[in-house]
């Protein structure tokens, strides 16, 4: 951009001369004559051209004619006015309610304008005669197990802040505290006025909204859930009521879709929309039609509200969202099942659309990194045709995905891992995918595949009775092999016909019936006063360790814990077999073709590595072997813990000195670790202390601002104590100290008591441990210390 010429300076030539200057010309003169100026040694300062902000045009005018008359040189150096640019300040976004996330500055938002003096507290108001359905003198109202119901009528719903907003955003599912005021009545009461009613203040903060009333009636029921009762809604107050009939078109859009799905699952899209816009809304509507494009403007009001409907229904009953007219909806509107947290993978293409190049179609990753590629890039990568029958895959990222399994319901009872015989093979009821079951349904399958079989009432009762007939029979194979007091070991027995010997692994039923099956191996059977007993070495499923979801199924892990059970608690003998990783382990990742993976039966697993939950370590597995004499219950675990307590045994060897009091030693041992005279040691903090304390440095105070998370979402770094660098929070130093004695004190009958092995230590301060405090450690080497005397037991 050009800057603006000096009006005072001629920037044509005049009529009088004929010929046009060049450029060159135009340079070549003001350079002469600037030179010839600095030549003379005068040299002509440039004028000051002052800037004037009421200059007239007339006044720019008539300078221009005079410096043309006077004949002034068309190559004089041209002076420009600078010219100040206003400072744009960066637009803000408009403030937001922290609460309610509505525009402060909008004109549309409204306050709540106040209870009035004689409204009660909740607790209070629930109390109240008026809102009873029993006399004093009747019994049976103190049984009731579920909250109290009323009606509430001219209500109104804000915030912490007063902002009247709309319950129906998202705003309690987001656990944002939401209260509303009104007249509370009966649930017999039918008229909305406010005769009869109880004023009420501040009732909530509300903990759920439902909707109900899905049996044919002209009105759709909504209700709040409170800590103390149930409240269903009436007439909103005159100040709500510009908001609540905003959201009366999509209410009751939901209660007729639902109620038409319910009697005509078979029906398309235009049955579904001539059933809409042949029915007449309720009165006291601020609209007198219902249309397709409301319909289409509130689909993921409508969606949400089949899925919370199907969520409720039986398990025999047929989901209504995979009805043909739902699907269709879903697809023209749009809609995202199940509240995804990814972006929709499908869009709306254009017809016109020009299909651009894919690019490279396949990756080499390892098989979990694929799995994932698969799921989310689908559209990037190449599908390949020989693999269109593979299982088909929930989609993972919707929160019914991401719920765990409940270990409740049929599927999950009939699961391996629970007990169960594995030969449903259905998900979870909790985790029906939504997603998975409209791709089903659009490719026109069978929607029984996805929706378990019912047996009859009959069956099940035959089931249960033989369960209940069913008793574990167990029963001693062979002779014992040895008796130790009470105790009286086996290697073998039967129970319920299958032969179990010690060295098997199998399944163990845990006290809760919700939770999978435990998995042990048998290092110990016997039989004493509690009955029949055997001692299990568990085994770690992957899912339990640092690897979580992302570990092998089949692959369970050795953990030092072992546990005395009753044999009555096997469920079933299983196979675990020790898979010994390769030598050339680390070339192998990402491979494909896994040729010593078993069959997923339930009841096969393998093991490789030895895991330690304190550390998250992951080593090989320990090699003991047992003896003749403890072949019969010798248990791996066992034997590392015994081995590690005795490791951790303080022990003295090489007697130096006996002493009337106590004898000294030369050596000790602990963890594995000999200790020495004049030997160096580090000791815990709290081994000794100091005549000089360290003062603690003051924390900081920082106050931190209300302000909004979503325009500033790191601020939460500067509202924090912690310093980067800083060691305010750090533990103290270990206490530093060389060996100068070992001993033990005698006891009273003269032998020494090697249980008590005491140290006597030389005592080393740092620089900020002396009387020259803190500051002293500033200006020393970070290793000088100095010695003292000091005895401390080992």
């Amino acid at each position: 951009m050009g800057r603006p010429r000096n009006p005072l300076v001629g920037s044509r030539p005049s009529r009088s001369t004929g010929k046009q200057p060049t450029i060159m010309s135009m340079f070549s003169k003001g350079s002469n004559k600037r030179k010839s100026n600095d030549v003379n040694g005068d040299i002509k300062a440039e004028p000051e051209v002052s800037i004037e902000v009421e200059e007239t045009e007339e006044k720019e005018q008539v300078e221009k004619k005079l410096k043309v008359e006077d004949g002034e040189e068309f190559g004089s150096v041209k002076e420009e006015i600078p010219k100040t640019k206003p400072v744009q300040t960066p637009k803000t976004p408009p403030p937001k309610c922290v609460d309610c996330r509505q525009y402060l500055d909008d004109p549309d938002l409204k306050f709540f304008q106040g209870d009035p003096d004689n409204a009660l507290d909740e607790p209070e108001m629930l109390t109240d005669e008026r809102l009873s359905l029993f006399d004093s003198n009747e019994d049976g109202f103190e049984s009731y197990e579920d909250l109290p119901q009323h009606k509430v009528t001219c209500f109104s719903i804000y915030d912490k802040r007063g902002h009247l907003c709309p319950f129906d955003s998202g705003l309690i599912e987001k656990n944002v505290e939401l209260y509303f005021s009104g007249v509370v009545k009966p649930i017999y009461e039918d008229n909305p006025s406010l005769d009869g009613g109880v004023r009420a203040k501040k009732l909530g903060p509300i903990n759920a909204w439902w909707m109900t009333g899905f049996d044919g009636g002209e009105k759709a029921l909504i209700g709040f859930t409170t800590a103390f009762a149930d409240y269903f809604l009436m007439d909103p107050s005159e100040e709500y009521s510009a908001i609540f009939a905003l959201m009366q078109e999509k209410i009751y859009m939901s209660k007729i879709v639902v109620e038409f799905l319910q009697s005509n699952q078979d029906a398309t899209y235009e049955d579904l929309l001539n059933r809409i816009e042949t029915t007449v809304p309720p009165a006291g509507l601020n609209f007198n039609r219902f249309t397709e494009d409301s319909l289409l403007r509130h689909a993921q009001f409508v969606v949400e509200q089949v899925e919370s409907y199907d969520d409720a229904a039986d398990s025999d009953e047929q989901p209504i969202i995979i009805t043909p007219c739902m699907r269709d909806l879903i697809k023209l509107a749009g809609v995202t099942l199940g509240k995804r947290r990814a972006v929709r993978k499908q869009a709306i293409r254009h017809p016109t659309k020009i299909i651009k190049d894919k690019g490279p179609t396949k990756a080499t990753t390892t098989r979990l990194v694929y799995q994932i590629f698969d799921t989310f890039f689908s559209e990037q990568i190449e599908n390949n045709e020989e693999k269109e029958n593979i299982k088909r895959r929930r989609c993972g990222v919707c929160e019914v995905c991401q719920q765990p399994e409940c270990g409740k319901c049929r599927a999950c009872q009939d699961m391996i891992k629970f007990g169960g015989s594995g030969r449903n093979k259905q998900a979870c009821l909790q985790r029906r995918c939504p997603n998975l079951a409209v791709k089903e349904a659009d490719e026109d399958e069978e929607l029984d595949d996805n929706i378990p079989e019912m047996p009859s009432p009959k069956k099940i009762l035959q089931g249960r009775k033989k369960k209940q007939e069913k008793k574990n029979r167990i029963s001693w194979r062979g002779d014992r092999v040895k008796a130790e007091g009470k105790k009286e070991y086996y290697l073998k027995v039967s129970i319920d016909d299958e032969i179990l010997e010690v060295g098997d692994c199998v399944s163990v039923s845990p006290d809760n019936p919700t939770e999978p099956l435990y998995l042990a191996r048998i290092t110990s059977m016997w039989e004493d006063v509690n009955g029949p007993m055997f001692h299990a070495h568990w085994f770690c499923l992957g899912s339990d360790t640092v690897l979580g979801a992302t570990s092998e199924p089949l692959e369970l892990f050795l953990v030092d814990e072992c546990e005395d059970m009753q044999l009555s608690y096997i469920h079933g003998k299983v196979n675990v077999v020790y898979k010994e990783p390769a030598e050339d382990w680390f070339m192998e990742g990402g491979l494909d073709n896994d040729k010593n993976v078993m069959e997923d039966d339930g009841k096969s697993y393998f093991y490789q590595l030895w895991y330690d939950p304190e550390y998250a370590r992951f080593e090989t597995p320990p090699k003991l072997q047992p003896t003749e004499e403890n072949k019969h219950k010798f248990c791996t675990s066992c034997a590392r813990l015994d081995e590690i307590r005795q490791r951790e045994i303080p022990k003295v060897f090489d007697i130096a000195d006996d002493f009337d009091g106590k004898v000294c030693y030369n050596m000790a041992t602990k963890n594995g670790v000999q200790y020495k005279t004049g030997d160096g040691v580090l000791l815990l903090p709290d081994a000794y202390t100091f005549s000089v304390k360290l003062s603690s440095p003051l924390k900081r105070s920082h106050k931190k601002d209300d302000v909004d998370e979503e325009l500033y979402p790191e601020y939460y770094r500067k509202s924090s104590d912690y310093i980067k660098g800083s060691n305010l929070d750090a533990p103290e130093p270990y206490r530093l100290g060389r060996i100068k004695e070992i001993y033990c004190n005698k006891k009273s009958n003269g032998k020494p008591n090697e249980s008590d092995i005491k140290l006597r230590v030389y005592k080393f301060y740092r620089p900020e441990n002396t009387h020259k405090g803190t500051k002293a450690s500033y200006h020393a080497d970070i290793n000088l210390v100095c010695t003292g005397v000091m005895k401390r037991r080992l």
